[in-house]
C-alpha cells in the first residue's frame, strides 16, 4: 500500500511540476565541496539529481505521515529527523541536530539584533524629540 501511495505521489508531483530533479548546479557544488578533485560526467550529475529529488520526496512523504499520525498538517524539523530514523538514515541525525541547533541560534541572534536596533532607533527618536521640544 505504501509503495503504491508513494508511487502515485511521485507521479502526481511529476505531472504537475514537470520534474522532480534538484538543479544540477547545486548537485555539482555539493559534490565539489566534499571532494574538489572529482570529475563527474553530465549524465552522472543528472542521475544524482534525480536520485536526490526522489529521496527528498520519500523523506517528505514519511515526515508527512508522521504529521498525520500526530494530527498536524505542518512538517516540523523533528518530523524530518524521525522520518530519517524510520527510513534507516538515522545515523545522520546527530550531525543534522547540530546543524539545526546552529541555524536556530543564528535565527534567534538575528531576531534579537533586529529587536535591539528597533529599540535603539526608538530611543534615539524619542531623545531627538525631547531635545527639540526644549
Amino acid at each position: 500500500f505504501f509503495l503504491v501511495t508513494f508511487h502515485i505521489s511521485i507521479s502526481f508531483f511529476m505531472s504537475t511540476k514537470g520534474s522532480y530533479e534538484l538543479p544540477t548546479t547545486a548537485v555539482q557544488k555539493i559534490i565539489h565541496k566534499v571532494n574538489p578533485n572529482v570529475k563527474i560526467k553530465k549524465d552522472a550529475k543528472q542521475a544524482i539529481s534525480k536520485a536526490a529529488g526522489i529521496f527528498v520526496l520519500y523523506l517528505a512523504h514519511n515526515a508527512n505521515q508522521l504529521c498525520k499520525t500526530a494530527k498536524r498538517s505542518t512538517i516540523q524539523a523533528d518530523d524530518i529527523l524521525n522520518a530519517l530514523e524510520e527510513i534507516e538514515f538515522g545515523d545522520f541525525n546527530e550531525e543534522l541536530k547540530t546543524a539545526l541547533d546552529t541555524y536556530r541560534t543564528q535565527q534567534q541572534q538575528m531576531k534579537e539584533s533586529k529587536k535591539q536596533k528597533k529599540e535603539n532607533a526608538k530611543k534615539a527618536s524619542s531623545a531627538t524629540n525631547s531635545t527639540s521640544t526644549t
